[in-house]
């Protein structure tokens, strides 16, 4: 790729102060006005310069002007920019109008990166030249390695147990350019040998199984945003309550919300019990075993209070779909019923006990931005 486009700042101020020049000897300035254009210029450059242009991964901060041409792939000829996936760096960001023009030109804008940076979707030939006379300078086009797109986990071989098997096997989250297709997707995926695909979580996000050696074959894939383990096991969580929240305030007059006519999806353990607080607003949509927490979680949302008035719910007369938390991405998208969805549980983190043993889920939970988060 070619080299990050360095000194542009200056040849910017040089342009523009032989412009000044050319207006003082056309006599349009005298010379306190271009005393005063040329303090502007030079500010407007050493402000340029003060910019973090930066390039701010998950695996680090990249500084595209230390790059040397050894750090880039293979130089491609003139100015072309090839099609696939890779990175574009602009003077200044590019607004909607500008996107547009750029994807008709067959360039599309996809996942924003700190600072300035997209990663971009190249569906045909084109010419950085091009890309310029549609939104400015382009100061940088580049195409990470693999290892800009894969967890430590994975760069390290270290998988937590959760995510490994006896058989050498090993499970991985993988986030897919949102411009691919999950066809496009599979048919790449499916091209590695021992690859098996065990749920598309959605549109972008699939988990896959495959021989640990295999795994960098994946991450060489052009369509590959970014690889991480398997998400570690959830858990179940509900510290809410009706008062804490205020909402009997809304139960009651002027307002007298009571939720008729909303549906509500809750995703937990298990299958919400029959309870006659709930009575024919109930629906099991996965008839899976029951479960305490689940039921605990439907009753504080939408329970009649009709077996005990202060266990009344906050939203007591709302429909109930219940779902276990398995597929729960895939099932959201299909729960056209329900207008809101509850999910009071999260993801085992850091060292648990398992009843015979301590089991390291590693740091991945501690409100690190993951592929799931993308995927929600």
């Amino acid at each position: 790729m070619r080299s990050y486009r360095g000194g542009f700042y200056g040849s910017r101020f040089l342009r523009s102060l032989l412009i000044a020049i050319g207006f003082m000897r056309a006599g349009s300035f005298r010379p306190l006005s271009f005393a005063l254009l040329l303090f502007v210029l030079i500010a407007s450059s050493v402000d340029a310069q003060s910019r973090d242009l930066r390039i701010h991964f998950r695996k680090g901060v990249i500084d595209p002007s230390a790059f040397t041409s050894t750090e880039f792939d293979q130089p491609q000829s003139g100015d072309d920019l090839t099609v696939g996936h890779q990175m574009l760096q602009f003077d200044q960001m590019p607004d909607h109008a500008l996107k547009e023009k750029l994807k008709a030109r067959g360039i599309r804008l996809l996942t924003y990166v700190p600072n300035n940076a997209y990663w971009v979707s190249v569906t045909q030939p084109v010419k950085i030249s091009e890309a310029e006379q549609i939104a400015g300078e382009v100061l940088l086009s580049w195409k990470p390695g693999a290892e800009y797109r894969v967890s430590e986990e994975i760069s390290r071989s270290a998988f937590p147990p959760h995510a490994t098997h006896p058989d050498g096997t090993v499970e991985i989250q993988v986030l897919i350019f949102e411009d691919v297709s999950e066809s496009e997707a599979l048919a790449a995926l499916s091209s590695i040998p021992g690859v098996s695909i065990i749920e598309w979580r959605s549109p972008e996000l699939v988990l896959l199984r495959l021989p640990l050696q295999r795994v960098a074959e994946v991450a060489e894939l052009d369509l590959i945003h970014w690889l991480e383990p398997k998400p570690a096991p959830n858990v179940p969580f509900n510290a809410t309550a009706a008062v804490r929240i205020g909402v009997n305030v809304l139960q009651n007059p002027p307002y007298s919300l009571s939720g008729v006519g909303v549906g509500v999806g809750i995703w937990d353990a298990g299958r919400v019990e029959a309870h006659a607080d709930f009575g024919s607003r109930l629906t099991v949509m996965d008839a899976v075993a029951l479960n305490e927490h689940a039921t605990h979680v439907a009753g504080t949302i939408g329970g009649s209070g009709a077996g005990d008035s202060s266990a009344r719910g906050m939203a007591p007369a709302a429909s109930l779909y219940s779902y276990d938390w398995n597929s729960d991405l895939s099932e959201m998208r299909a729960a056209t019923h329900a207008a809101l969805s509850n999910h009071s549980y999260g993801t085992l983190t850091g060292w648990h006990w398992n009843g015979t043993a301590w089991v390291d889920f590693g740091s991945a939970g501690f409100g690190q931005y993951s592929a799931t988060t993308a995927g929600w």
